[in-house]
């Protein structure tokens, strides 16, 4: 619980990175456009991975015998799609405002 609780609290922080990009603080930090872009990404996608780890370990052990790749498919379909289906929504929003 308490890894769950970290990597959610640091995931938040993370994801107000773009304010930086957005406000070109990264500027004043003195990191430009091209890398802020660039390192936010690979932050991002890398917490992202640590934030699913405890999730695909936990449906790991209450999985029956011989089911695993089943059940990891499963969920690499549903994050997949819920992954999609964010972005195509805030598309749709960002045309929309």
């Amino acid at each position: 619980r308490d890894y769950l609780l970290r990597v959610n609290i640091i995931a938040v922080a993370i994801g107000f990175l773009p304010l930086l990009l957005v406000t070109r603080m990264n500027l004043t930090i003195g990191i430009p456009d091209q890398v802020f872009v660039l390192g936010d990404d690979v932050i991002q996608t890398v917490a992202g991975e640590l934030a699913h780890m405890p999730i695909l370990v936990l449906a790991a052990r209450v999985c029956p015998p011989g089911v695993e790749a089943t059940l990891f498919a499963f969920l690499m379909a549903v994050l997949n799609l819920s992954s999609m289906t964010a972005s195509f929504l805030g598309a749709q929003l960002t045309e929309f405002f």
